[in-house]
């Protein structure tokens, strides 16, 4: 019986090694780039890396004369790594170079010199740590006072020591069950929205600002942590900010309406002019008729925009059919102060011409009011100064019998070949 009892132990206790052999087998060498993964039980997570030396090929060089070269020799020395660990709360980077000449570890800082490395895990959730050997040439002559490493003839290798309160794997961490939806705001450096988004992610990530054609972030990238449980994200809103750039830049058109309503909701007609100001014309319709819109018959009323005193309104119809227009802002009531809605000059106008006979509309959507009575043919110039989804705000010279003029409206991007 005692027998059975002692193999019984002894069995358990190899399990155990194997366990945790099979746990800390997390490793890799000066020679190739290495990824492991971290998942933190709590904000108390830590591990630890142990390097080992390897063999190098190494120029030595002469200590009163850094210029000379004495001869190369085979030396026993550790790899120079460089450690970015990423995870919830977490984007770091640590310089890990055990092997520094002594005098350069007393004159500087922002590096690692030990042999090992522990890494602390502020929250709890899965982790990636990616450990790159540095460039031998820069790290030598960063890090090293006068000889130069030239090859590894034995690697230097590094290795998982120590876990607390937490599990290391050289595996990805399985594919969460729950998804998150993450919703992106951008604006430009006024503050005024010009782009909205949704991203749906599978594992807690970074996501960065969205490209905006003619805008540079001005914002860094932020970690969103996914509860893989609920599928709620932290943050669950992120907010990116951007500048105009390059010299043929047009802003995005602003998404974001704001209700607005009529002052006088008895008034016969609304009429939008081709352009933000009374030297504009009025739009009229296919009959020529002046006599639009009846305010009846809109749904709905938003502004976008403003220039000057001037609103760009998107407003609903009768007829299912989106329309976008210029408006005497003095003609509504708004939602929010006037100080609030996004305000351009329009000033900023990117140069095309049409290249093939294009119907234009009154708003950046196929389902929005057209225009035949405005038709571009292939040669004719815009001047677009606000741009969405494939679409272009263009002022033009309508040249047809109606004499509207300078007139803005809307045309496809594909449609227009840039100068």
């Amino acid at each position: 019986m005692n027998r059975k009892i002692c193999l019984s132990f002894i069995m358990a206790m190899v399990l155990t090694v194997v366990c945790v052999g099979t746990a800390l087998a997390v490793n890799g060498s000066a020679s190739s780039a290495g990824v492991f993964y971290v998942h933190a039980s709590n904000g108390n997570a830590s591990i630890k890396l142990k390097s080992t030396m390897g063999v190098a090929y190494v120029e030595k060089h002469a200590l009163w004369n850094a210029s000379q070269i004495k001869g190369y020799e085979y030396e026993d020395t550790h790899g120079f790594y460089t450690v970015t660990v990423t995870g919830p709360g977490t984007n770091k980077t640590f310089r890990w170079v055990p092997s520094v000449s002594g005098a350069i570890d007393l004159l500087n800082s922002g590096f690692e010199s030990s042999a090992t490395l522990q890494i602390y895990f502020p929250y709890a959730g899965d982790y990636t740590v990616f450990v790159e050997p540095m460039d031998n040439q820069y790290a030598s002559s960063e890090y090293w006072l006068v000889d130069r490493l030239l090859s590894w003839v034995t690697p230097a290798t590094w290795s998982v020591i120590q876990q607390n309160e937490c599990f290391a794997s050289a595996s990805a961490p399985q594919q969460p069950s729950a998804a998150g939806t993450v919703y992106i705001y951008c604006y430009n450096e006024y503050g005024n929205e010009i782009g909205r988004f949704s991203q749906t992610i599978e594992k807690s990530a970074y996501i960065t600002p969205p490209t905006l054609q003619g805008y540079t972030a001005l914002s860094d990238g932020v970690y969103v942590f996914l509860n893989t449980s609920t599928g709620s994200c932290d943050p669950a809103a992120l907010h990116f900010y951007y500048t105009l750039s390059g010299s043929a830049a047009i802003p995005q058109f602003p998404i974001t309406g704001y209700s607005v309503w009529l002052k006088d909701p008895t008034v016969e007609r609304i009429r939008p002019q081709c352009g933000p100001g009374r030297q504009y014309a009025v739009f009229a319709s296919m009959n020529g008729s002046t006599k639009l819109y009846n305010p009846r018959d809109i749904t709905y009323l938003n502004v976008h925009f403003c220039v000057g005193n001037w609103a760009y309104i998107e407003f609903g119809y009768t007829d299912n059919a989106v329309r976008y227009g210029f408006f005497d802002r003095a003609l509504f009531y708004t939602s929010v102060d006037w100080a609030n809605i996004p305000a351009y000059s329009l000033d900023a106008e990117r140069h095309g011409i049409i290249t093939a006979a294009v119907t234009p509309n009154n708003g950046p959507t196929s389902n929005s009011g057209s225009f035949a009575s405005c038709k571009l043919y292939p040669g004719d110039a815009v001047h677009a100064c606000m741009e969405y989804n494939g679409w272009c705000l263009c002022r033009f010279d309508n040249r047809h019998t109606n004499n509207y003029g300078q007139v803005y409206l809307w045309v496809p991007e594909k449609y227009i070949s840039w100068n």
